[in-house]
Order: C-alpha cells, then sequence, then structure tokens
C-alpha cells in the first residue's frame, strides 16, 4: 500500500487529493490524531534565541496508528523561520560540512554557494536547483548506508542546542544531536521511500524540520510481509513545522512523494510588515528561493548511550 499511495501522491498527471491527507487545522472527523500534552516548566532561557515561541503554546499532534510519531504545527516565530531559512542557505552549504555539489565539483572548496548565486547570475540557476543535500557532524556515506568515525564535523552549536530544547520539551529526552542531513526539494521534486536504520542508537527520537514549500509527507507500518493501508498515513507538511519520530515509528517507513509551493502570505514573513533589524540581513532573494523550494533539517542521536566515537 505504501508503494501505491506514493505513486498517487507522486502523480503529476492529476492534481493532489489534499482531503486525503491529515491537515491538522480541523480534528472533527480525524479519529487518527489527537492532541498530545507536555507537562514541564519553561526553565530554558533560550527559546527567543532560538527562534522558538513557548513551549506551552505550541500544538502538537500525535498520530495513533503511527506509535511515537508527533507533529508540532508552532513551534517557531516568524523570525525564526526567517533564522534557520538563512542559516541553511548562507551559512551551512561551507565545508566542513558536506554537500551533494562536492562529488560534481560545481564549487570550488573555498567557494559559498549561496554568495556565489547571488554574484554570479550565470551559475545561479545551475546551482539552485544543483544543491540538493548537505550533512554535517557524522556525515552520511550514501553509497554504504554507514556513518564513519573519521569521516565527520562540528554540529552547528545552535542546531544542538534547538534539539536539545525540542526534545526535553516534548518527550523529557535527554538528546545529543549528532549527525543532520538538510536536505533540498525544488517543487515537484520527491524523496522514495526509506527507512533511518543507519545510525547504531536507533531508539533516540529523530527531529524533522520544515521550512519554505509545503509537502506530503508519507509514513508506514509493514505488517505480514506486505504494507497494510490501515497503518500509511499522508500528513501535510507546512514552513515551521517539526515531526519527531520516537518509538515505533522511529523505524517506520516514510517518504515525500510531493513539494509544493507555500500559501500566502508567507508564514514567515508577518503580513502586517513586520521591521527586521540589521542582524537578519534579510532579503528578497531568500523569499525567492524558499517560495519554490522546501528546506528540511534531519538530526539524529548517532551514539548509543555511553558510547564515545563509533
Amino acid at each position: 500500500m505504501f508503494k501505491q499511495l506514493f505513486k498517487k501522491y507522486k502523480s503529476k498527471n492529476s492534481p493532489t487529493d489534499l482531503d486525503t491527507v491529515l491537515g491538522f487545522n480541523d480534528l472533527s472527523e480525524k479519529n487518527d490524531v489527537r492532541t498530545y500534552q507536555i507537562n514541564m516548566e519553561e526553565t530554558f532561557s533560550d527559546f527567543e534565541k532560538l527562534g522558538l515561541t513557548l513551549p506551552s503554546n505550541w500544538n502538537i499532534f500525535q498520530v495513533n496508528s503511527q506509535p511515537g510519531l508527533l507533529i508540532v504545527k508552532n513551534p517557531f516565530t516568524r523570525k525564526g523561520q526567517r533564522m534557520w531559512i538563512k542559516k541553511c542557505l548562507a551559512e551551512y552549504p561551507v565545508q566542513p560540512n558536506k554537500t551533494n555539489l562536492d562529488v560534481h565539483g560545481l564549487l570550488l572548496p573555498s567557494e559559498n554557494w549561496w554568495h556565489v548565486c547571488q554574484t554570479d547570475p550565470c551559475r545561479r540557476q545551475i546551482l539552485y536547483k544543483k544543491l540538493r543535500w548537505i550533512t554535517l557532524g557524522y556525515h552520511h556515506n550514501w553509497d554504504t548506508k554507514k556513518y564513519c568515525e573519521n569521516s565527520k564535523s562540528p554540529v552547528p552549536q545552535e542546531l544542538i542546542e534547538l534539539c536539545q530544547v525540542c526534545a526535553r520539551s516534548i518527550g523529557g529526552w535527554h538528546f545529543t544531536a549528532q549527525a543532520a542531513i538538510i536536505n533540498f526539494y525544488p517543487i515537484g521534486t520527491a524523496l522514495s521511500g526509506h527507512v533511518d536504520h543507519s545510525e547504531p542508537n536507533d531508539v533516540a527520537p529523530l527531529f524533522s524540520f520544515s521550512f519554505g514549500g509545503r509537502a506530503v509527507f508519507l509514513i508506514g507500518r509493514e505488517t505480514g510481509g506486505e504494507d497494510n493501508g490501515e497503518h500509511v498515513t499522508a500528513l501535510l507538511l507546512e514552513s515551521g513545522d517539526l515531526v519527531v519520530m520516537s518509538g515505533q515509528s522511529r523505524l517506520a517507513m516514510h517518504g515525500v512523494p510531493k513539494v509544493m509551493p507555500p500559501l500566502h502570505p508567507f508564514p514567515w514573513v508577518d503580513p502586517n510588515g513586520e521591521t527586521l533589524t540589521e542582524e537578519e540581513e534579510w532579503s528578497s532573494s531568500f523569499d525567492e528561493y524558499v517560495s519554490s523550494a522546501r528546506i528540511n533539517i534531519n538530526v539524529r542521536q548517532v551514539l548509543l548511550p555511553g558510547q564515545r566515537t563509533l
């Protein structure tokens, strides 16, 4: 059933039927979803610095047929969304982080992808579409599907702190961000179904942050050797959403069959004309990119508790 539904939502021959996708705006007829309550004291002082609203204001939902799957709808402020979009575009696609552009030799080691895109119109259109992933921390080997101790770079401190705050706030988890994959999906692209089992620690939750374009996210569990339609769920993810795959859902089959433009007005922009500070240095180029693409930050804990190296 997973493959059939993936093909259905991916199809370009007919418009996507979002009536069959969980959107979390009206739960009256969606018996597969219930609200998830968190009980915690807001003792952190870094919410604003990380671009987060207070956890007591988060709308969190749990999908009943996918045990452990949580969707957080409003963890970020508009300013926070802009901050993380900017980091993914202008700060993270540089060495020692790895990108798919390294393999193709489209950039020199000293070149910054975003800077080149803004200053070289001839290369811009090619580079915009060519960047598909960045790896930070332990670098995922796409051929062997494994990590290696001698292939890693530092995980940005702000990303470590973001995941720590989300983990403690949502599940009381002690989580250490040790590997991240940032995926870039131009409108109309897809990510085929797969299971994230490269990490020795497959118990720690996986955090998945979305920015820019909307996406249909498909997740399911296999039973009896065959996909069971009752255990395959389609979710609509929007800019600023957080998906947490914990418990049984941590090793569930999942994929992205459809990426669509964001709704207007853009959820990272204040429709009333928010005044931006000089520190933000936001430009229309960021809007242009994320209005035609989706950015997804996947963060994992690689090592088991007490384990220091692979």
